[in-house]
Parts: C-alpha cells; sequence; structure tokens
C-alpha cells in the first residue's frame, strides 16, 4: 500500500477491509480490534474504506456495532459496505449498515460471487433483491427494479456462476 501511495499521490484509493465481521481462520473480532485497523488505514492517510464480510458471517447486531463506532470514531473517511449472503443475512446485515449510517453499499447482479480464498463463503448480496426492499421500504434509489431483474436474468442465462439473488427466479 505504502508503495503504491508513494508511485501514484493522486490516485484515489478504497481499501476493502476484507473480514471486518469475521474471518474463515481467525473467527470474529472484537470492535475495538477493526477500529484498530481502520486507525492504521486512517493514518496512513486512507479517507475511502469499504467494511466487508467477505464470508458472509455477519448479523445485523454486530453490523449496527462496528459500522456505528466506525462512523462515530473516523467521520471524516467514507465507508462502504460490502456483505455476502452466505448465511441468508445479507440483506438485514446490509439494512442495518444503512440504518447505522451507511449511504454506499456494493452489491452485486443476481448475486454473483463468492470468495476463492474463503471456504464456503457463497454469493454477494444481491442488487436487485437490495434494491426491491429498499424502494419498498420508501427509499428513494432511483433504480428501476424490474430493469435490475431483467438484466439479472440475462446475466445468469450467459454465466455459469454462484447466485444468491431470490427475484431472478421468479417468472
Amino acid at each position: 500500500l505504502e508503495k503504491i501511495m508513494e508511485a501514484y499521490p493522486d490516485l484515489d484509493i478504497c481499501v476493502d477491509i476484507a473480514t471486518t465481521f469475521g474471518c474463515p481462520f481467525e473467527g470474529k473480532y472484537p470492535t475495538e480490534v477493526v477500529l484498530d485497523f481502520i486507525k492504521e488505514l486512517y493514518d496512513r492517510g486512507i479517507r475511502e474504506m469499504s467494511l466487508a464480510d467477505t464470508i458472509g458471517v455477519a448479523n445485523p447486531k454486530q453490523v449496527r456495532e462496528i459500522v456505528g463506532a466506525a462512523l462515530k470514531e473516523f467521520p471524516e473517511v467514507d465507508f462502504h459496505v460490502h456483505i455476502h449472503d452466505t448465511r441468508n443475512m445479507g440483506m438485514v446485515s446490509t439494512l442495518a449498515a444503512i440504518e447505522a449510517g451507511i449511504t454506499k453499499v456494493q452489491s452485486t447482479l443476481g448475486g454473483l460471487g463468492g470468495c476463492p480464498f474463503a471456504p464456503g463463503a457463497s454469493g454477494n448480496t444481491a442488487t436487485e433483491d437490495l434494491v426491491y426492499m429498499l424502494n419498498e421500504m420508501g427509499y428513494e434509489t432511483g433504480v428501476d427494479v424490474d430493469k435490475l431483474i431483467k438484466a439479472a436474468k440475462y446475466e445468469k442465462s450467459i454465466i455459469d456462476g454462484n447466485y444468491s439473488g431470490h427475484l431472478i427466479n421468479i417468472n
């Protein structure tokens, strides 16, 4: 990271903290450990970070706690969340992050994905499922969910992969 920052001083960098909510090898971390890691990045000048649940072990309570603490401790950082749906918790954990103050969410069309270095990790939170939920709850997403569903179905027809989305299976 230091070499990249030195070589490209004007480059905008977003660091993904892949195991914010749990590691396949070390388990879940206390909030203080996550905050210490964020501080290390912050001290290096990083002002954009993605808090990721790469293996899909997060739960809404944990997400609210970690996201709330991160936003409070580092208000200058532009935080995102990236939550997998391994245990069918992607939607509720993403909603918890939004309710805690997150305004940027990473998701994938159809929930396509997984994680090559995390055993058992399934797809990401599906964009069309997330947008449907948020639209139904009255959030102004500005996104046409019907077009997303159509695009997700097309994607699934041409790309073989691990899909966690639900709306792509509705006719």
